[in-house]
């Protein structure tokens, strides 16, 4: 402990002409529903219908929403395809309704629209704004927020409480769409679609003033464009389904309490290793016929070394595995599936080890068991890292992708094969032979390899017919690997021909932050939490100001890639603090009297293994006292 104080100490000392403090106002934030976006299926219509998202905001403090993000899904792709809209702008209606959606998905009646057809007759603002069309699994950006009385521009402001919302796309049909800001003439106008989370999670996102929940999708809205493309009542709206991708950007309320994370901790290595390659760009990569082998490193084994290896192999086995039993997601073919495989032999892997591996029939493996029947879980990603990151719905599952992509794997049409042979040495060896992406181009295949070997190896191989078409505008590749378990993933990196590239050992940071609003007048808890074993106290240090990033280099203390981002200066008080239920909490009595002070905290855990001094530091916390 002595070591870090006087290393924060040293810092304060030679940095403190250069403190800094948080920002006079709160930041700009962002809400998400899913990060990154989450994907099961499309969601709209053929017709000429709006779609309707909805979902429910409590807002703790005043909020200004600055713009908003959506996922669309209207880029020539599909089964039926859908007509290709990217760039397009089209309109959207955002209303409010008092407490929650619930109940009140079916009929615009309720939702304040007055005689001329404005959102404003309940006294919530009601606003309208432009959407441009992004291909999936683009963010597709709702901004422009104007007044639907006058047209003019007005700040979209939601005041503390509880409330439904409702985002209406209109279809590009309509005549009003041409008066938008048109970057380019509409490209087949028509109704919009989105993509959706099947079934809903029921799921809560929450941040320090907002909380997001009650989601859904409602295919065929409350309106429809006629044949002189006049918008009209939809006699026929269905009824809100699954789950929605949305992102709110917004600030909170100038004297709100607020506290912000910054800098980055000690040693934040993720296990997970990973390239995303885009649709139509694996032909003629630096991946094409070619190998990779990940060595075992570490004793136990917790992390792998990767370097050039063996080339793609033609199969030698004639086990057809795509005839024997299956949990498919999408229909009882061969398709968007799992297979369990027995390895006869223990796998050993960063975190673990398996004689059981499921085969996916889009290029990848778990390793254990699923028999998860989900799309998730046997779908392809299109662009989304979330199941690489998570494992199946069904539980945390590491996984392996050679090239995780939307294969048609289905011997009903003709697809590929799938081959599993023992060669020795002891290995097991699954290669995707011949494979078409869907939807299969012709001559467009793709052959895909990998071995486990009983030592923990993994060689991974690519043959000369590597295609992932653009035609469906989103089969995008990962390969990697991932321990499924949802820990940070980190940059993606090019996996092509390195030699000794290293991955995370899996160390991650202790993490800070603010139990609550740092409110005068209130009690907060300062919580360390995402402590590593063998933590059994620490401490927490509270000063008036910050170093500016990247903080101070403790590394002569003995504690190498670590910093301290506080000005030790400033400090005002220390408080020591034992783990219990594998955390740090220190109440804070928030002083009245004090509204717009910011203050900055960090806290160091005495954690043995890591570096000489037996010590870890958080990231740092900047709490603004507020309302």
């Amino acid at each position: 402990m002595h070591k870090v104080s006087l290393a924060l100490a040293v810092a304060g000392t030679s940095l403190s002409l250069f403190a800094q403090t948080c920002n006079t106002s709160p930041p700009a934030s962002s809400i998400r529903t899913y990060d990154p976006w989450a994907a099961s299926f499309y969601y709209g219509n053929t017709a000429n219908n709006t779609l309707n998202q909805f979902i429910d905001i409590s807002c703790a403090s005043p909020i200004t929403i600055t713009s908003m993000n959506v996922t669309t899904y209207d880029q020539g792709a599909g089964n039926p395809v859908v007509p290709d809209q990217t760039g397009n702008v089209a309109e959207v209606r955002i209303y409010l309704i008092p407490v929650t959606n619930v109940g009140n998905e079916g009929s615009i009646a309720g939702w304040g629209i007055d005689a001329a057809g404005n959102g404003t007759a309940d006294g919530l603002p009601e606003v309208i704004a432009e959407l441009t069309i992004v291909a999936w699994n683009g963010d597709s950006p709702i901004v422009n927020f104007k007044d639907p009385a006058t047209g003019l521009p007005t700040s979209f402001d939601i005041p503390a409480g509880d409330f439904g919302m409702c985002i209406e796309a209109i279809p590009t049909s309509w005549t009003g769409t041409a008066s938008l800001p048109q970057t380019q003439t509409i490209a087949n106008p028509g109704a919009l679609h989105t993509i959706g989370v099947s079934p809903n999670p029921n799921m809560t996102w929450s941040d320090q003033f907002i909380t997001l929940s009650n989601d859904g999708i409602m295919t065929n809205g409350w309106q429809t464009v006629d044949a002189t493309g006049t918008l009209v009542p939809n006699a026929a709206p269905t009824v809100k389904v699954d789950s929605s991708n949305i992102e709110i950007n917004y600030t909170p309320d100038a004297s709100a309490a607020v506290s912000v994370q910054y800098g980055l901790g000690c040693y934040d290595r993720p296990q997970a290793t990973y390239d995303i390659v885009p649709e139509n760009v694996l032909a003629g990569s630096a991946y094409e016929g070619t190998g990779q082998t990940w060595l075992a490193n570490g004793s136990p084994q917790d992390s792998y070394i990767v370097v050039p290896g063996p080339g793609y192999q033609a199969p030698t086995s004639t086990t057809n595995l795509a005839a024997g039993a299956f949990t498919s997601s999408s229909s009882t073919s061969w398709d968007d599936a799992n297979l369990t495989q027995a390895l006869g032999f223990t796998f050993p892997f960063p975190g673990g080890s398996t004689t059981d591996i499921t085969i996916n029939s889009n290029g990848k493996i778990y390793l254990g068991l699923t028999t998860d029947a989900s799309f998730a879980g046997c779908g392809s990603n299109y662009g989304s890292t979330a199941t690489f990151r998570d494992g199946p719905p069904s539980g945390p599952l590491a996984q392996i992708c050679v090239a995780n992509t939307d294969l048609d794997l289905d011997q009903t049409v003709g697809g590929g094969a799938l081959y599993f042979e023992n060669p020795t040495p002891t290995s097991a060896r699954i290669t995707w032979e011949q494979v078409p992406n869907w939807p299969a181009v012709a001559n467009e295949v793709m052959d895909l390899q990998i071995t486990l070997y009983d030592s923990g190896q993994v060689d991974l191989a690519y043959g000369s017919n590597l295609y992932n078409s653009a035609i469906a505008s989103g089969n995008s590749a990962i390969i990697g690997y991932s321990n499924g378990n949802g820990d940070k993933l980190g940059d993606p990196q090019n996996l092509a021909g390195v030699a000794g590239l290293q991955t995370g050992d899996g160390a991650f940071p202790p993490n800070l932050f603010v139990d609550g609003r740092p409110v005068a007048g209130t009690t907060v808890d300062i919580v360390g939490d995402n402590l590593s074993p063998g933590t059994a106290a620490g401490f927490v240090s509270i000063a008036l100001q910050g170093l500016p990033e990247p903080g101070f280099d403790l590394t002569q203390f003995g504690l190498p890639g670590c910093t301290a981002n506080l000005n030790i200066g400033t400090v005002v008080t220390s408080v020591f603090l034992f783990a219990a239920n594998n955390e740090l909490r220190w109440t804070w009595n928030v002083p009245t009297g004090f509204n717009g002070t910011q203050v900055q905290m960090q806290m160091g855990t005495i954690t043995p293994g890591f570096n000489a001094a037996g010590i870890l530091v958080t990231n740092a916390i900047c709490a603004k006292i507020g309302t």
